[in-house]
């Protein structure tokens, strides 16, 4: 459902791929959320003696402790190598670290970046290679999530919704495949018009929401050792989407049809603590 949800499981940085419009997506990012968890642990608990390790056949998750490690030990070119290595690589040797790469990865660089600024220069670079292919039309979904990606940790959210503007003018269906990536920058930069131009039927949208947020609810219950920030995780998702919805209609002098909206995202949640949790969240939302 939301592809940056291992950001909102806890990962440095920002929070996470919102909007979903399928349920593929949807199934995706709970695997992204669950991915981030797994990090975690292994990083944790891998015990490496760094000394003796050939970087050619470290696999990704050796390469991005290296890096992390480099970076403490104030070995910042080092550092940036397994970097870049990791975000060019990572998923070559495996996909479940989609939601890791976009995330902690990231978030360890833009951190490195803060005491070492070439760091910051190269991240730049390729964002704005990846930018440059997306508007010449050789980009897809993915690119644009990694454009999307590196400006959050940027804090560089406009970037994002000029990007996603001219997409949707030069390129209306690859927008109209990204808009669920693009719809926090949106909202952040009050383009409330661009944005209620992709949203079709925001009860739907809603409704798709809630289900899968309860259905990921009752799946936490299963896993004791996760629980607790699974729920958080989801929770924050889904008050998050939902609030960006309800604001973007707000901004388009839609009060009215959003107060509706609200009472439906609330009741459609079945965990009483988790309903609580997301009507104060929306509390602040200016509503009749």
């Amino acid at each position: 459902m939301f592809e940056r949800a291992a950001q909102l499981a806890g990962a440095p940085g920002h929070g996470a791929v919102r909007w979903p419009g399928t349920q593929v997506a949807c199934c995706f990012g709970a695997w992204s959320c669950q991915v981030s968890f797994t990090w975690r642990r292994r990083a944790g608990e891998r015990q490496v003696r760094w000394a003796d390790l050939n970087f050619s056949r470290m696999d990704p998750h050796e390469r991005l402790d290296a890096g992390e490690k480099a970076a403490r030990e104030h070995r910042y070119e080092e550092a940036l190598n397994h970097y870049i290595w990791f975000h060019d690589h990572a998923l070559e040797h495996d996909e479940a670290l989609y939601g890791v790469r976009l995330s902690f990865a990231l978030a360890y660089w833009t951190e490195l970046g803060e005491v070492y600024p070439p760091a910051l220069d190269v991240l730049k670079e390729i964002r704005d290679r990846k930018t440059k292919l997306l508007l010449e039309g050789a980009g897809n979904r993915h690119l644009f999530n990694d454009v999307e990606a590196i400006n959050q940790h940027l804090h560089e959210d406009e970037a994002t919704s000029r990007l996603f503007r001219q997409l949707s003018v030069k390129m209306p269906g690859l927008a109209k495949q990204c808009a669920d990536i693009a719809m926090p920058a949106l909202v952040k930069s009050k383009a409330y018009e661009l944005a209620r131009a992709f949203v079709e039927n925001p009860e739907e949208m809603i409704r798709g929401w809630s289900s899968h947020l309860n259905e990921e609810i009752a799946k936490s219950e299963t896993k004791p050792e996760t629980r607790a920030p699974l729920r958080e995780a989801y929770t924050r998702i889904y008050t998050e989407n939902v609030h960006d919805l309800l604001e973007v209609l707000i901004g388009m002098g839609e009060a009215r049809e959003a107060t509706p909206l609200r009472d439906i995202a609330l009741a459609a949640v079945t965990d009483t603590d988790v309903r609580k949790a997301v009507e104060a969240e929306l509390s602040n939302l200016p509503l009749p």
